[in-house]
């Protein structure tokens, strides 16, 4: 029931120099503190994106798309106590919200901070809404990849297409990254679940329509010898 700029807790509001804040740009913006630090205080600053997913089968899990931290002084202004900060986020970061199959994969933006050198921490946080980027600067990131890259990338992209939704930006940027032969190794393991299924099929076949037709044909033959 807080205010919307208000964090958990209640110790400090956020302002942003931004007013439609989103991937691919930096988000900018202090934290005014509503109780008064210590001299010289440093507050750590943690902003994450947050993957939340629930597979066909069983509970909903939760891992981390992205995760940036920095260490800030407070500074006394007219105004009180506050906190700036800045953080560049990439243009192939995930937006706030679903993604793929609707309902089955969501992405939260949170920014929580709390005193450095405190021995226990209790962070405090705001839930942040990041709009996507422009289709044409998610082009501009591609068009970064090398024609092998790509052709890896695409592979790989297919192979997991049999199973789920085409690549996310952020996913074909943590491909990039790999050297090649991670990248190479990654096409392996994207193509173990299409090779399994197929192994299994076969297996399939043969328990139930090889090996009756087999023992139908050998009574056959038995029944012809007598």
């Amino acid at each position: 029931m807080r205010p919307a700029d208000e964090s958990s807790g209640g110790k400090a509001k956020i302002a942003l120099k931004t007013a439609a804040p989103r991937v691919g740009l930096a988000l900018e913006g202090s934290l005014r503190l509503l109780q008064d630090p210590t001299p010289g205080q440093v507050f750590r600053l943690e902003l994450t994106c947050d993957r939340t997913y629930r597979p066909p089968e069983g509970k909903a899990r939760t891992e981390t798309a992205f995760f940036a931290e920095q260490d800030v002084a407070a500074v006394q202004d007219a105004g009180g106590w506050g906190v700036p900060f800045r953080f560049d986020i990439p243009v192939t970061a995930p937006h706030t919200g679903a993604a793929g199959s609707p309902g089955n994969e969501v992405y939260g933006w949170r920014l929580a901070f709390y005193p450095a050198d405190g021995v226990i921490a209790f962070p405090s946080g705001f839930a942040l809404s990041l709009g996507a980027a422009p289709a044409e600067e998610l082009r501009a990131a591609q068009a970064r990849e090398t024609p092998e890259q790509k052709a890896a990338i695409e592979e790989v992209s297919q192979e997991l297409g049999r199973f789920r939704d085409p690549l996310l930006p952020h996913e074909r940027e943590q491909l990039r990254a790999l050297s090649p032969a991670d990248l190479a190794m990654a096409k392996k393991v994207a193509a173990m679940p299409a090779k399994i299924m197929t192994t299994l099929l076969k297996w399939f076949l043969i328990l139930f329509f090889a090996l009756p037709l087999l023992a139908m044909l050998l009574m056959l033959a038995v029944g012809a010898l007598m």
